[in-house]
Order: structure tokens, then sequence, then C-alpha cells
């Protein structure tokens, strides 16, 4: 039997702990029988869920393994949203549990096809809405984004889609996560000729740039360009997990760094509920400038 026990809190700060907790469970091939313990998590964020769900997700498709078959939920009540079992099922993209119309709230949701993308980001923006009061428009463009950035793994990452988590900061921002455990941004990208030649770093700051895809003539490469845009109106921040490489896009800025090896790709989202963040509008901006319209 695998065990996975995790303890502390699960968020971007502590990816690379959960990632060397379930590194070796890659290394030894996806387990026929999983045993979870959560009852030592403390706290919770939507990157170390979704990088989590992603991964439990794959190990089912990959061996048939049921991880709620042996499971200890966190101690803490207040986590189970995210980790309790309806969260765990919705991970894994199967409610046993009687959710099949979607009425349960919970901050995370398992896709694998364009249909469950803007199902979980239904989904995921009514539990939002949860926890931050946001205007009308921004509650619509918070759907939006996470449609957006599911569409994205989607055509460029896992075919088996991935896991996409939001909740709210203490600092009064909310963060929407989605991670896959695909080929990553750089394989993806050096699919195409144009980006045959980048490394890991190259090809993070690459995907946010308008008409960046590793399909000529399939993909618009516009989804994650747009994204960044309105995060930066907002003055939110938008920051890339894949490979080798983290990228942080703030307002004005850009910062690549080098950071240890992380399968997939994983996106995170920070964004400000008191201030505007409006797709249509940075949409409409773009064309009036004579950018492209995404």
């Amino acid at each position: 039997m695998t065990l996975i026990s995790l303890q502390g809190a699960l968020g971007l700060p502590t990816i690379d702990y959960l990632q060397a907790v379930l590194e070796p469970v890659d290394g030894a091939g996806p387990p026929d029988d999983l045993s979870l313990d959560f009852s030592e998590v403390e706290d919770v964020a939507p990157a170390g869920v979704a990088v989590l769900g992603a991964r439990l997700r794959t190990w089912r498709r990959e061996s048939g393994c049921d991880p709620t078959a042996r499971y200890r939920p966190p101690s803490a009540g207040r986590l189970g949203m995210w980790l309790g079992r309806p969260a765990i099922d919705a991970m894994l993209a199967h409610c046993p549990h009687g959710d099949e119309d979607g009425l349960t709230v919970r901050g995370c949701e398992a896709f694998s096809d364009m249909n469950g993308a803007y199902r979980a980001a239904q989904r995921l923006r009514l539990a939002l809405v949860h926890h931050i009061a946001l205007e009308a428009r921004a509650i619509e463009s918070v759907g939006t984004m996470i449609d957006e950035i599911c569409r994205n793994v989607i055509q460029h990452g896992d075919p088996a889609g991935g896991v996409a988590a939001v909740a709210p900061l203490p600092d009064g921002r909310f963060e929407l996560a989605v991670a896959d455990v695909g080929i990553g941004i750089h394989a993806s990208l050096a699919q195409n000729p144009d980006y045959a030649h980048i490394d890991d770093p190259q090809a993070l700051q690459t995907a946010l740039e308008p008409g960046a895809t590793g399909e000529p003539g399939r993909g618009r490469g516009m989804g994650l360009f747009l994204t960044r845009l309105v995060i930066a109106e907002n003055g939110g921040t938008l920051i890339l997990r894949s490979g080798s490489a983290q990228v942080i896009a703030s307002p004005g800025t850009i910062l690549s760094t080098p950071a240890p090896w992380l399968p997939g790709t994983l996106v995170i989202a920070r964004v400000r509920p008191n201030a505007p963040f409006d797709y249509g509008h940075v949409d409409e901006a773009l064309s009036r400038a004579g950018g492209v319209r995404a």
C-alpha cells in the first residue's frame, strides 16, 4: 500500500514540499492501492489543492486506484470545502454521493474537455461568491478567467485535463489555481518550430505573449496573454510554474526565476476583489488600439 501523508499548510510556498512527497510515488509507477492521510493538514490554498488533485486524478486514471477507499480527512472542518470527501470526489471527476447536479459548494473541480472546463468555471465562480463580495461584471469575468485557463490546459497540456481550485487569501485577494500533469509549457511550445530552441524560463515568458502556440494555424495563443492583461489592470498577479522555471507577472513587470522541477503546468491567478476585473473592457481596449482581438 502507498501512503500519502501531508501536514502543515498546502499552497504555493509549500509546492516543493508537496512535490517531494508525491514524486517518489511517480517514480514507483501508478499505485494500485493508495491511502491518504490529511489529518495534520492545517491550511490550504488553491495551488496546493490543484497540484495534489491533478496527481490523484492521473494515478486513478492510470491504475484504477481509489484514493478515497482509505482516507483520513483534515481535522479542521473548515478545510472540507477543498479536502473533504466531496472535494476529493470532484478532483477524481466522480460524484457517488448524489452531486451530479453540481449543487454542492466546493472549492475544487476536475475537467477533461471543453464542456467540463465551462462547468468547472461556473461551479467555482459560485463557490467564490460564497466567500467574497464581487460586482456582477467581476463575477462574470471570474468565470471567463477560469474557463480560459482550463481550456488552455486542454489545448496545450494534459489530454486528461486537470484540476482547478479557488479560495480567498488572508490578504483579501482571492486565488485561482489550475494544474495538470501533462507535457508542460516548454514541450508544448516546442512543437512549433519557432520555439524549438527556447528553454524553460523563455517558454514561460513566451506563453504570456500574444500568438504563442505550439500548434500554428490551430491555436490562437491568446488565452494566457489576455488573462495577464486583465490581471495586470486589476493590480493582481499571474504566476506560471512548469518544468524548472517560474514566472511572476505583476503590473509592469515579468520576473522569471529557476525553480525546482514540477511536472506539467501550474497556473495561479491572484486577484483583488475591490479593483476592476473586466475581460470585456480589456478586450475592447485591445481592439480599439489595433491589437489582436481575443
